[in-house]
């Protein structure tokens, strides 16, 4: 189900504006739409999957245009088993027999994400506000969406208990560009969490026999991985859990590599890395945020240069209670002091996404493979990091990225 609260004032005359419009354009791309069609006193909602489509005509019954009377109304667009339905304030909507397939297929074919206030193209451009949208992997009830429209728009409390996969709540009174910052398309990864921030790679970077299936191999050269900054990788100031398996050779002579890289670069710039340093036999970590700056260091206690014996090696870099940790094969080799605040909100530098295999600037390049990559929205207890470690699951929801590296593929994957 979809949902918008919106307020605009329109005439006979009035233009159609889009409320909401997702995925594509055009006669035989999958899309969905809602339309206020003011000229013809409606509201009009368009859902089309791979296997067919439905239109959904919602007159207006009062003696206003197209429900434009410059007061609050909340739409609400529902598929359910084989029906769309299309309703204004919990009115009984009208409902349509409606398609079965998806509406997002073929990952990867060029579908675009969802826009308020216009079409895909920027044009039918919605002219009024709009609050609390939401999208939910289920349809609504009607005393649910009762509720709802009952409320004051803007409050969330009379919203069902269970959260919604995409909500815009529009508090913050700012925007910033880095929160939609992404680099250009090209051969992708897959991300295998509800988020879909999938992985951009870079160079040659290809998959080979891993610690759990495939992994992805760094040849040293100009392989990376490029993680879009959004709300999946920005950490904030909370706790988290950054995770990956590394294989790699070294000695001694071996230069610094980089296995992951985040936000900004510089001695002024919030950020977050772990490189491997063979030459002083040890696995090393910066924390950066906007009130101070920690390392950390892991060092290698066997015969050999920074871990680099050419076997896999469990790394996690966690921020805990305060605490900087890095662990390696599940045990804690190196901890600090944590300074506070955030390594991404509220700053003025320009801030980039996650780089794995390499420093933004493709230097300290990393030869050597990197598998099961994960970000997680909290700090695993020892338990939960042997589970991931010995099992490679992690149950719950407070994964935000995971890249399994199971595959490559030769254009952008879909993105929500």
């Amino acid at each position: 189900m979809t949902s918008i609260w919106f307020r605009y004032a329109a005439g006979s005359t009035t233009p159609d504006q889009a409320l909401v419009w997702a995925y594509g354009t055009g006669s035989s791309s999958p899309q969905l739409w809602v339309r206020a069609q003011p000229s013809q006193d409606r509201l009009y909602a368009w859902v089309q999957t791979d296997t067919g489509t439905a239109a959904v005509a919602l007159p207006d019954a009062t003696s206003t245009r197209s429900f434009g009377d410059g007061a609050w109304h909340l739409m609400t667009l529902t598929r359910s088993a084989d029906k769309v339905s299309l309703g204004v304030d919990a009115r009984t909507p009208v409902t349509v027999s409606g398609p079965t397939g998806s509406l997002t297929p073929a990952q990867g074919s060029g579908q675009q994400g969802v826009r308020v206030g216009s079409k895909l193209d920027d044009t039918s451009v919605f002219d009024g506000d709009v609050d609390e949208f939401r999208i939910y992997h289920r349809a609504l009830t009607t005393a649910e969406i009762s509720t709802v429209a009952g409320s004051t728009a803007g409050s969330s409390g009379s919203y069902p208990a269970d959260l919604p996969a995409l909500w815009w709540s529009f508090e913050n009174q700012y925007t910033g560009a880095k929160d939609v910052v992404r680099p250009a398309a090209g051969p992708a990864t897959p991300d295998s969490t509800v988020h879909c921030g999938h992985g951009f790679v870079r160079g040659g970077a290809a998959t080979v026999p891993g610690r759990f299936g495939n992994a992805l191999a760094f040849d040293g050269s100009n392989d990376a991985v490029d993680l879009p900054y959004g709300a999946a990788t920005a950490l904030g100031s909370a706790d988290f859990t950054v995770s990956t398996w590394l294989k790699y050779s070294a000695t001694t002579a071996s230069p610094d590599q980089v296995l992951v890289w985040a936000y900004g670069t510089g001695a002024s710039e919030r950020q977050i890395w772990l490189r491997a340093q063979p030459a002083q036999d040890r696995l090393y970590a910066a924390f950066e945020t906007d009130t101070a700056t920690t390392v950390v260091a892991a060092v290698d206690g066997s015969g050999e240069a920074g871990f680099g014996d050419g076997a896999w090696h469990h790394v996690a870099l966690q921020r805990a209670d305060g605490q900087l940790r890095l662990i390696v094969d599940g045990v804690t080799l190196g901890s600090a002091a944590a300074p506070a605040g955030s390594v991404t909100t509220g700053d003025t530098y320009a801030v980039d996404g996650f780089r794995l295999g390499a420093k933004p600037d493709g230097t300290n390049p990393l030869t050597g493979s990197l598998d099961e990559f994960r970000i997680t929205r909290k700090a695993l207890s020892a338990d939960e990091l042997t589970t991931l470690r010995t099992q490679n699951s992690l149950p719950g929801t407070a994964t935000s990225t995971w890249l399994p590296f199971q595959v490559t593929t030769g254009a952008e994957f879909g993105r929500m």
